[in-house]
């Protein structure tokens, strides 16, 4: 079948190394500064009264930087006039006492007149205008216009060149943030006539004729001009190129700011963020492409949404799950918005489950921490009382105290933490972008249009489930674990796992090929490249050159009811979950049957390496404990290293040199052998005095520098 070439940004395609974000942040800051800071202002709170008094704290308190989000709405209410009192006081408090700022100029909550003069509203399903509202991120209101109108665009591009030409030569200045969150939601949106126009453009991009793109997905449209955005979750096709053009598009948003900013200011250090990356959001009701995005600025990052006092394996890994990925989008990257409590009155964690969270974002490579939010929120609905270091009079917390004792040791330790790096993990997870969007596609259910513009988004369908699962045994099997993509380096890895991808492309497998044959272990989940480019179903599944890699066909597949059926595997009956899929093994061996005797696990030899193929989920039937036999299953499987001692004594590290800076993390509920790898040279968290072979006490955290033993 002829293939599809998405324009750019599009495909999951790779993001290497970003080399304008020299590693040791030198574009940034000197080496002996690790960014540690927090949000600041967000009109009208906090209130000018308190001001002088709040950033004397800050900077007292260790911080070095405060993050400004200057609302357009606020600074240019009438068209043409700007007022940046507000701002002018605080970049003046800022650098009286030594504090730099991010300032995150916040296009998208936009004034009355952009939506009244420029017609700037998004247009939702059956051409309903989504209107501007006001909610607990955009207090103010004016959230958000369509930025595919050529209009809205250039009024946001003279605000942004306004405001940062204002401050671009201030003592504070620093950072810019160039867009807050970047993404496409709801999923009505928009279908105004610039955004069907861009879409329509973008397909002319990517297929050339439309007699092309007829032949590709089996349609029959007319002419570019006469295609609209789809009206139901029906049809999976054409879900899957609108939300494909909505990432693009949003990546364009970014561009049309970082632009912008550096021709108001040369040089100008720019970074963004999502509220949710790749791995955690729903792809198609809050559309973006970490890859598009990054390549716009200098830095990436992302706000942490992580439970704060976790409970189970599944919990304790959300930290990991986010900050691995966004390692693999730039290794240099920014916790840009690190939640120290969550909204609504929430119950805050324990201060050690804080200090666990922060050192363990550090360990992951985290090269800044910008806290959302200083103050407790006043105002905003479903963000009153919430977020905050400290209460909503400024008065410090329990969490307060833990960030501001970190933040003593970044200020003494920032130029080792600066010139170190985390290791490789002995295990990576495959994510694959398209994989992700069919499998949300496919439980839309709204056949209807009456019923599409109320979908909602969601991260509990097959293979949303089966990523987060799949990471948190191999965190618990192999110790730690990396995220790739297709045509990454695998060599130093002794397991690579591949969960349910059902549109992995045919080169996928001679990627994964190669490296078995090198002598790694790949463990493939099915269904696996069970799905053309076009997101059909394949005749025969999975593609031939996934039956050449397993030597596995889908003899049959059923979806499951809960506790229906288990598999067996490596001397232990499983239950199954999600898909039984029965294996035809024209070159594998049989290594796991299902309840009825019919294949179910099946293991072929590559080259000096071999592939491990399920048709049961080891990830659903993990049991998110600690103590699941399917960790020692999975740890069996891959000779090498030794496992780790304890699947609840978490080890990381950061090199510099033949140093090491050792975290450890204690998520059990007794003490554990704490066996560091070498003498201890300094303690930086932790037991003053723990030596190697000493105890770590539940809950608890180590963090020290280690030479080699």
């Amino acid at each position: 079948m002829e293939t599809t070439s998405f324009p750019t940004g599009c495909a999951s395609v790779q993001q290497g190394d970003q080399t304008s974000a020299l590693h040791g942040n030198a574009r940034l800051h000197p080496v002996e500064l690790y960014p540690y800071g927090t949000e600041y202002y967000r009109y009208p709170t906090p209130t000018p009264e308190n001001w002088a008094g709040d950033l004397r704290e800050i900077s007292r308190a260790g911080y070095n930087h405060i993050r400004l989000h200057s609302q357009w709405r606020c600074h240019e209410r009438q068209r043409g006039e700007f007022q940046f009192d507000d701002l002018d006081a605080l970049y003046d408090l800022a650098a009286e006492n030594g504090l730099k700022i991010v300032l995150q100029p916040h296009v998208e909550s936009a004034p009355d007149w952009v939506f009244s003069d420029l017609g700037g509203s998004r247009i939702g399903f059956h051409g309903l205008p989504i209107p501007p509202f006001a909610h607990g991120c955009t207090y103010v209101g004016g959230w958000w216009p369509c930025f595919d109108n050529p209009g809205v665009r250039a009024a946001a591009r003279e605000f942004l060149l306004t405001i940062t030409g204002r401050y671009r030569e201030h003592p504070a200045w620093w950072v810019c943030n160039a867009w807050n969150e970047p993404v496409s939601r709801p999923l009505g949106q928009c279908q105004c006539e610039h955004s069907v126009r861009s879409y329509r453009q973008w397909l002319r991009a990517a297929f050339g004729s439309i007699e092309r793109l007829n032949d590709i997905y089996g349609k029959a449209w007319t002419d570019f001009e006469t295609i609209l955005p789809p009206a139901s979750g029906s049809d999976f096709a054409e879900m899957f190129l609108w939300r494909h053009w909505a990432s693009d598009a949003v990546a364009s948003h970014v561009r049309l700011a970082a632009e912008a900013l550096r021709e108001a200011a040369p040089g100008i250090f720019l970074m963004t963020h999502p509220s949710n990356c790749l791995v955690v959001q729903d792809p198609i009701c809050e559309t973006s492409d970490d890859f598009a995005n990054a390549k716009e600025v200098d830095r990436y990052g992302s706000s942490l949404w992580v439970a704060l006092n976790p409970k189970t394996p599944l919990e304790a890994c959300e930290v990991d799950y986010s900050t691995g990925w966004l390692r693999r989008i730039d290794p240099h990257w920014w916790c840009y918005e690190f939640y120290p409590n969550h909204d609504n009155w929430c119950r805050p964690p324990a201060p050690a489950a804080l200090a666990r969270n922060l050192w363990l974002t550090i360990a992951n490579g985290a090269t800044g921490i910008t806290f959302w939010q200083y103050r407790s929120e006043r105002v905003g609905g479903t963000e009153v009382n919430g977020h905050g270091l400290r209460t909503t009079d400024g008065m410090p917390t329990p969490r307060s105290k833990v960030a501001e004792k970190i933040a003593k040791v970044l200020a003494k330790k920032a130029s080792l933490l600066n010139r170190s790096t985390p290791p490789k993990a002995r295990a990576a997870l495959v994510y694959h972008r398209e994989s992700d969007m069919i499998s949300r596609i496919q439980i839309m259910k709204n056949w209807l249009q009456s019923s599409i513009a109320t979908e909602a988004p969601r991260r509990d369908y097959h293979y949303k489930q089966c990523l987060r699962r799949a990471h948190c045994l191999l965190v618990l099997a192999f110790g730690s674990c990396d995220w790739v993509v297709a045509g990454d380096d695998l060599s130093e890895y002794d397991v690579v796992y591949v969960p349910p991808a059902e549109m992995l492309p045919a080169s996928c497998a001679d990627w994964l090929d190669e490296y078995c044959r090198a002598g790694g272990t790949a463990i493939v989940e099915m269904p696996a490249s069970v799905r053309e480019e076009n997101t059909w179903l394949m005749q025969t599944r999975p593609s031939g050159e996934f039956v050449a890699l397993t030597g596995c066909r889908e003899a049959e597949r059923f979806a499951l009811q809960p506790r229906e059926t288990t598999f067996s595997w490596n001397g232990r009956q499983f239950a199954a979950s999600g898909f039984q899929t029965i294996l035809d093994l024209p070159d594998a061996d049989c290594e796991g049957t299902w309840a009825d005797g019919s294949p179910a696990v099946a293991r072929r030899t590559c080259g000096d390496g071999k592939v491990i193929t399920f048709g049961g989920s080891p990830s659903l039937a993990f049991g998110d404990t600690f103590t699941d036999p399917m960790i020692a299953a999975l740890r069996s499987v891959v000779p090498g290293e030794p496992a780790p001692l304890s699947p609840t004594l978490w080890m990381r590290e950061r090199r510099v040199g033949s140093q090491k800076i050792i975290f450890a993390f204690n998520f059990g509920g007794a003490r554990e052998i704490l066996d560091l790898p070498g003498t201890v040279e300094e303690v930086w968290w932790g037991q003053t005095g723990t030596p190697a072979n000493g105890e770590l006490d539940p809950g608890e955290t180590w963090v020290g520098l280690v030479s080699a033993g």
